[in-house]
C-alpha cells in the first residue's frame, strides 16, 4: 500500500481531525469560565449585600437606646444599583437594658430575591 504525503499542506481528514479535538477541549473549557463568572457575580453580589447591612447596623449603633425600634420594610436609596434592594429590623428586648438588632435585607440576584440577616446586640450606656 502506497501513502500519500502531500508536501503542499493538510488533507480535509487531517483538518477535521484537529477540528474535533479542538472542539473536544475548548466546549468544557468555555463552560467552565461561564460557570466561573457566574459564581464570581454571586459572590459580588453577596458582599455588596453584607457590606449594605452592615451599614444599617453602623446607623442604628449611633442612635440613642430609647429609638431603637423596629421597622416596616424600606426601599435602600443609595442601593448597588437600580434594582430593588430592601431592608427592615427587627428589634426584640432581651434583658433589662439590652436589645437584639437583626437587620433583614432583601436584594436580588439572577431573577430572584435573596435575602440576608446580621444580627447585632445593643446596650443602654
Amino acid at each position: 500500500m502506497k501513502i500519500l504525503i502531500n508536501p503542499k499542506g493538510f488533507t480535509l481528514l487531517e483538518v477535521m481531525t484537529a477540528l474535533a479535538i479542538i472542539t473536544l477541549v475548548v466546549v468544557p473549557l468555555s463552560e467552565m469560565f461561564l460557570h466561573s463568572k457566574r459564581g464570581a457575580v454571586s459572590n459580588w453580589r453577596t458582599i455588596q449585600a453584607i457590606n449594605m447591612a452592615q451599614g444599617i447596623l453602623e446607623t442604628v449603633k449611633a442612635k440613642d437606646y430609647s429609638r431603637v425600634n423596629s421597622t416596616v420594610w424600606q426601599d435602600i436609596a443609595n442601593a448597588p444599583s437600580a434594582e430593588n434592594w430592601s431592608y427592615r429590623l427587627e428589634v426584640t428586648n432581651e434583658s433589662y437594658n439590652l436589645k437584639k438588632v437583626t437587620v433583614i435585607l432583601r436584594y436580588p440576584e439572577n431573577g430572584k430575591q435573596k435575602e440576608l440577616s446580621l444580627t447585632m446586640l445593643k446596650g443602654l450606656r
